[in-house]
């Protein structure tokens, strides 16, 4: 990853700012083609006569119009170099961003990216902001692994409202968008619908090749998953995976990769995919990160109005109405089998038998007792139909507590107690 100290496209700008690229050839003839190569190209330093000779008598000869940028060119690389050496010593502990590509590096990075990558243009919603890659660029300065929020993959175009970036943006499992909290306005990766979700992955991906962390496809594949996760039918009694999950798969990877790449992340060897890489296309396949990505049973006592249209297997309100329903008339059907004698009258039946009478009188109202509770048949009767009446059927008819019909002795005619002569 070329810093600006190491970045050869930021050191041709400058000497094309300071109209010295005539002399470019000779730069590369000499081996100085960075900031860091030229800040330390005079064996003593800023000494007057060790430039002259071993600086600015190389590069320009007998040409002194150039000795005065020249020596200019000099004193800002070997401050370029030493900063960004100061900078390494005290990165120790320190989240934010310490590294930034130098403009003309970062166009040049992206203007290779976009000649490798087809199907798409690095323009708009898919163009990522400098402080993205400035976020991939100083994690592959420190060498440590820090996990890229979907929130903090922004676009370009979200970069110039030039306000802080949010820390409170969190998924909404109801309706999966970003909210913000109490955050002030400020840009942030919205995701209002799965193609803004797929807009952000694709950002990261694009700046992790800028930076020469990862390379687009390799980071691409991993986001892939996740979307296939997503959008997966869930087996029967399962529930969909949701953007919570996938959030915790991709947390969960970065932080094994972390583990995984303790000593640095850059490339084992030229030509070699870096540390960072290689350990996502290992650990991406693993069995921690695929158990996250399942479908989860659904819960019994949660289900949504589109789960039960979709499910056969969850009955609707007025389904469960009428069930409760048929439960209870059988519930009765069954007691009055239970209970059936040739004659309520008779101690088998439980009604003027010793026993049977004891057992009535004691659940019958006070106005009843010594009353028939039950028909012949060892059906119950409406205690309320009898008493104060009861509107849930007519005389003669049945309602849930039981018969109207009169409950003096051998009565059972379809009137109440009341109205017996």
């Amino acid at each position: 990853m070329a810093t600006t100290t190491n970045s050869k496209a930021a050191f041709e700008a400058h000497l094309r700012d300071l109209e010295l690229d005539p002399l470019l050839e000779n730069f590369k003839k000499e081996g100085w083609v960075t900031y860091g190569d030229f800040g330390f190209a005079c064996s003593q330093g800023d000494n007057a006569d060790a430039l002259l000779k071993e600086v600015l008598v190389p590069l320009a000869g007998d040409q002194t119009r150039y000795y005065a940028k020249l020596r200019r060119l000099f004193a800002h690389s070997y401050v370029i170099a030493q900063s960004e050496t100061q900078r390494f010593a005290d990165q120790g502990g320190n989240n934010e961003p310490i590294t930034k590509l130098h403009p003309a590096e970062g166009e040049q990075r992206r203007e290779e990216v976009k000649k490798r990558i087809t199907g798409f243009t690095l323009t708009g919603e898919l163009d990522p902001s400098a402080r993205l890659i400035d976020r991939w660029a100083s994690m592959a300065a420190s060498g440590q692994v820090r996990y890229l929020p979907w929130s903090r993959c922004t676009s370009s175009r979200s970069e110039l409202l030039e306000t802080p970036e949010s820390t409170t943006l969190r998924v909404d499992l109801a309706t999966g968008t970003w909210t913000k909290g109490d955050a002030p306005d400020e840009p942030d990766a919205p995701l209002a619908n799965d193609l803004l979700l797929d807009s952000a992955l694709r950002r990261r991906a694009l700046a992790a090749e800028i930076a020469d962390v990862c390379s687009y496809d390799s980071l691409q594949l991993w986001h892939e998953s996740l979307k296939t996760a997503l959008l997966r039918d869930p087996p029967p009694g399962f529930g969909k995976i949701t953007h919570r999950q996938i959030e915790d798969a991709d947390k969960e990877l970065f932080r094994l990769i972390a583990e995984r790449c303790r000593s640095g992340i850059k490339r084992p060897a030229p030509g070699q995919p870096t540390a960072f890489e290689a350990a996502l296309k290992d650990l991406m396949w693993s069995m921690d990160i695929r158990m996250l990505l399942q479908p989860l049973p659904r819960s019994s006592g949660a289900s949504s109005s589109s789960s039960s249209a979709a499910s056969p297997l969850v009955p609707s309100s007025a389904q469960l109405q009428k069930l409760i329903g048929h439960m209870q008339s059988f519930k009765q059907d069954l007691s009055g089998l239970k209970r059936k004698g040739p004659d309520p009258s008779s101690s088998k039946g439980g009604g003027k038998g010793r026993k049977g009478k004891a057992r009535a009188d004691r659940h019958a109202p006070r106005e009843l007792i010594g009353k028939w509770t039950k028909t012949k048949s060892g059906d119950p009767l409406c205690f309320n139909f009898n008493m104060n009446g009861c509107d849930n059927a007519s005389a003669g008819g049945r309602c849930d507590k039981g018969w109207h019909l009169c409950a003096e002795p051998r009565c059972l005619k379809p009137h109440s107690l009341r109205n017996h002569s």
